[in-house]
């Protein structure tokens, strides 16, 4: 099992992992394995555990299943941390190449690499879950009115008239922020020491073992696809400043061409969301689903059943009758909204999702991303432990992005949700509304990750990491600071990245699932943005076929299962956006793109 949706112990101990599918209850042992089947057979009987007390921290949360959750996952912590080290330590040099592959994957297993010492690895846990808390603790207080979460924040920004006063609410929150500069660099250190416990140079190469690359290779792969969405990003980033522009917004473009973070009415400069109707001025308003869905449906259930029909017309085995059973069809709600949440309870075959009674066009599409990886969970059940588990961290992103890509208007039209069919103009505004927010996602990202990897590599020191953080995004994104702070902390305005996690697991999962529907609809007699997988019980069979390998094979494997190609490539992103690319050259044809 992966860990749910929304899994609210990993905000407590920063050490959420995925777990493991059996039907075991027993207690774990207590003695160290001599071999990597024997530290999965201890983490499959304890996973089993975990699942369901991950479940009740989702459905029934409070001080007693925190508490619960807590123990069981400190011990799973325990076992692996003490496992992986003994195994480190065997006398490795009869074992057969699947038990050294298991080894591998096994270390790939956690959030973190954990230290062999329970006392170094108990205060690494202390350091990371202190940080991510504080950063998801963090209030602006404004005078004469309430403190502001980043919610509310984000929020005033949006209704915010101008630049100045979104750059009023951006640096405060940034105030906010620099005090956790230090306590993020306080976990550095040992997160990189942890890692060469387990054999890696450092935190990031552990994170490149990922995807069976060491940090160099990966760093190459990613720059390659860059350069490869360099071209269209760049359209799509001249179009957005020059709109600025026109909205005669001063200093939308600085003398480099890029555009200033402050102008953006979001804290993440990876979200253009709110540049939609600028960048889409004079085109009509994109589909949407937001009547259509309550219109059709009159409950969650309904909408779940549709959603798992999708993957039925793939040739899928069908969802258990437990996931109908045992699912909390009506979560209800907390402080950030729509509680949603989906996992493999009994680590083996007892998949469920919790979600609120919300019928709209939100609920839509979460329902298909956790019913394809609910999905990815069932085909690969049957395998070792250890490869239960998609072969790099961008194949269950991907899996669930073709089927979202795939709920095109002329599927949609098919089934009843849409009465007309979008054409000419208003395809360029769906292609554009869904670029802007893919593509600097995308971007951002990449920047983050060469930020990530120049602070583990020790190429930037604490005092630089707003300087070397704007670097970054200026290069890779387009995207300027316009200011810093001496001891400011911007990588914070992405908490999960700044947290150690991997940015590059979005990347490749967008690219990858672009690149399993061009594979699908290869000869197809409609553009590739208006191709569907739905009813392809060919491809559904080679798709289902890549989710079965898991980790067992090396990923290229599992990607030519499906694609035929054992490399990842732009091109299909690129030819699916082909019109709004030719679009976007003749909005800029007259103008000068800086960047």
């Amino acid at each position: 099992m992966r860990r749910p949706t929304i899994c609210l112990l990993a905000a407590v101990v920063g050490l959420a992992t995925p777990a493991a599918k059996t039907n075991a209850q027993q207690a774990p042992a207590a003695t160290g394995p001599a071999t990597p089947a024997q530290l999965e057979q201890q983490l499959a009987e304890h996973d089993a555990n975990l699942g369901v007390a991950d479940w009740l921290t989702i459905t029934q949360p409070g001080h007693d299943t925190f508490q619960l959750a807590n123990y069981v996952e400190r011990r799973r912590s325990e076992l692996i941390g003490d496992g992986i080290a003994e195994l480190l330590r065997a006398d490795r040099s009869a074992w057969a190449d699947h038990d050294l592959r298991k080894l591998t994957l096994l270390r790939q297993r956690t959030k973190w690499p954990l230290p062999a010492d329970p006392d170094a690895r108990e205060s690494l846990a202390r350091l990371v879950a202190g940080y991510r808390r504080n950063i998801a603790m963090t209030a602006l207080c404004v005078e004469a009115g309430p403190c502001l979460d980043r919610i509310a924040v984000e929020e005033h920004m949006s209704l915010s008239t101008g630049p100045d006063e979104r750059q009023f609410y951006r640096l405060g929150w940034l105030d906010q922020l620099a005090p956790q500069r230090s306590a993020f660099a306080q976990t550095v250190t040992p997160l990189n020491a942890a890692a060469s416990q387990w054999g890696y140079e450092n935190f990031v190469e552990w994170l490149a073992a990922g995807y069976e690359m060491d940090d160099a290779g990966l760093a190459e792969r990613v720059d390659a696809l860059w350069l490869e969405l360099k071209p269209f990003y760049g359209a799509l980033h001249c179009h957005v400043a020059a709109q600025l522009d026109a909205n005669e917004i001063a200093g939308a473009q600085t003398a480099d061409g890029t555009i200033p973070a402050r102008l953006l009415g979001t804290l993440d400069p990876r979200d253009w969301r709110g540049l939609r109707d600028l960048a889409a001025k004079d085109l009509p308003a994109p589909f949407s689903l937001e009547q259509a869905v309550p219109d059709r449906f009159s409950s969650i259930q309904e909408l779940a059943h549709f959603a798992a029909a999708f993957f039925g017309t793939l040739g899928y085995p069908a969802l258990p009758d437990s996931f109908w059973q045992r699912s909390q069809f009506d979560s209800g709600s907390d402080e950030t909204g729509c509680l949603r949440a989906g996992s493999d309870v009994d680590s083996y075959r007892d998949v469920r999702i919790a979600i609120c009674n919300d019928i709209g066009a939100e609920n839509f599409d979460w329902l298909h991303r956790a019913i394809a990886t609910l999905h990815y969970d069932l085909a690969f059940a049957d395998l070792d432990w250890a490869y239960r588990t998609p072969p790099h961290p961008g194949f269950d992103y991907a899996h669930a992005q073709v089927a979202l890509l795939s709920l095109t208007p002329i599927y949609l039209r098919g089934l009843g949700l849409l009465q007309e069919l979008p054409g000419g103009r208003s395809e360029i505004a769906r292609l554009l509304d869904q670029a802007l927010r893919t593509l600097p996602r995308l971007m951002g990202n990449i920047a983050a990750a060469d930020w990530q990897r120049s602070v583990f590599s020790g190429s930037t020191a604490a005092a630089a990491y707003d300087r070397d953080w704007w670097q970054s995004m200026r290069h890779y994104a387009g995207i300027d600071a316009a200011s810093l702070r001496d001891d400011g902390f911007a990588a914070a305005l992405l908490p999960e990245i700044a947290a150690g996690e991997d940015p590059m697991a979005e990347v490749f999962g967008v690219v990858l699932g672009y690149q399993l529907l061009g594979a699908a609809c290869a000869g197809a007699s409609v553009p590739l943005h208006q191709c569907s997988i739905a009813g392809d019980k060919v491809f559904g069979s080679r798709l289902h076929a890549m989710l079965s390998l898991g980790a067992s094979k090396p990923w290229p494997n599992a990607l030519e299962l499906a694609t035929g190609s054992r490399e990842v490539s732009a091109s299909a992103l690129l030819e699916y956006y082909a019109p709004l690319r030719q679009w976007l050259d003749e909005q800029n044809s007259a103008r000068t793109c800086a960047w």
